[in-house]
């Protein structure tokens, strides 16, 4: 949280998601079990990177009327793909193989990381 404070929610996400990107393709390479343990904490690093990016993020774009309420809607989208995240990579794992979740959700957090990247137009 003091690093999203110090440069910005957003390097701190994109950060975050590149990680855990790593972490999870790297995951679907099947490594030994040992490897499994630095990977974990790759992930681990990722995420402490993206939950305070991410909620820095949000709460600098909400406008202060009905602050609530828009925290309600982006809670119930990020729910919503909380329930359906495991319904996909079941499905993901049962058609392609048992390295298709991990391969799928890198792909995810690297296209995530992707829209935070792409060059902003000045208004």
């Amino acid at each position: 949280g003091r690093l999203a404070t110090r440069y910005g929610p957003r390097p701190m996400l994109i950060l975050g998601l590149l990680l855990a990107a790593s972490g999870l393709a790297l995951m679907a390479t099947t490594p030994p079990i040992w490897l499994y343990f630095v990977l974990a904490a790759l992930l681990g690093a990722g995420y402490a990177c993206l939950l305070p990016g991410w909620g820095g993020l949000v709460a600098s774009l909400l406008p202060r009327e009905g602050r609530a309420a828009s925290w309600g809607v982006v809670m119930t989208a990020e729910n919503v793909g909380m329930a359906g995240g495991p319904l996909l990579g079941t499905l993901a794992w049962d058609r392609l193989g048992m390295t298709a979740p991990f391969l799928v959700g890198a792909a995810l957090f690297v296209l995530t990381a992707s829209v935070y990247l792409w060059p902003r137009r000045a208004l």
